[in-house]
């Protein structure tokens, strides 16, 4: 919870200099298209939401969906050296999150939003070796966010946001003879990765 007093204190910032303004000078505008990014450690630049594609898409001037994809795949070999056996291990991952964007009040450079939307990822592990086994995890959310856009240049923005993400997750591992060795599944709600800071570009 660390991190939402972080955001609390950096929402309540702006919020004061929002209510101090009457001009609007920004790009949220209808049929607007937006590239996000989100800044990690040392100023580095990854996916917003996504480690493929990061979006977002004005449907309204004071509304938008942001979307964010994620695809990965990969292939290992290990030896052993004792017996010199060999294990092939494939991973594949999939992942898409959308959420409808709602900014409750925008005055000049500076925006205030909230969001909901649906999250999917899909984990598949697969192993070849005398004591083989599969893993098929997946999980299906919800999220909420809360956030603050600040329109350095009106088509360039830096924002600000914190999010709770509640999920239902299923983990099925199978053995070798394709018995199910493990059948867990679980709701949860988590914070984890929802601090988020980004930097959006505007066409």
């Amino acid at each position: 919870m660390k991190y939402f007093l972080i955001v609390s204190l950096f929402i309540c910032f702006f919020a004061i200099n929002i209510f101090a303004q009457d001009s609007t000078q920004n790009s949220l505008k209808q049929n607007k298209f937006a590239l996000q990014f989100q800044i990690g450690g040392n100023f580095t630049l990854r996916s917003f939401q996504g480690t493929i594609f990061s979006c977002k898409y004005h449907i309204y001037d004071n509304s938008a969906l942001r979307f964010g994809f994620s695809l990965s795949s990969n292939t290992e070999i290990f030896h052993t050296e004792n017996d010199n056996s060999r294990t092939n291990a494939e991973f594949h991952t999939f992942g898409i999150n959308i959420q409808y964007i709602k900014y409750l009040k925008t005055v000049e450079d500076i925006s205030l939003f909230v969001g909901t939307g649906p999250h999917y990822y899909r984990y598949f592990y697969k192993s070849s070796s005398s004591s083989s086994y599969a893993s098929n995890n997946w999980y299906l959310g919800l999220s909420g966010i809360i956030g603050v856009e600040w329109f350095f240049k009106k088509n360039m923005s830096l924002s600000a946001e914190y999010g709770l993400l509640i999920y239902y997750q299923k983990y099925l591992d199978t053995n070798q003879s394709g018995n199910t060795t493990h059948n867990i599944e679980s709701i949860n709600t988590t914070d984890n990765d929802m601090l988020k800071f980004g930097i959006s570009i505007y066409i």
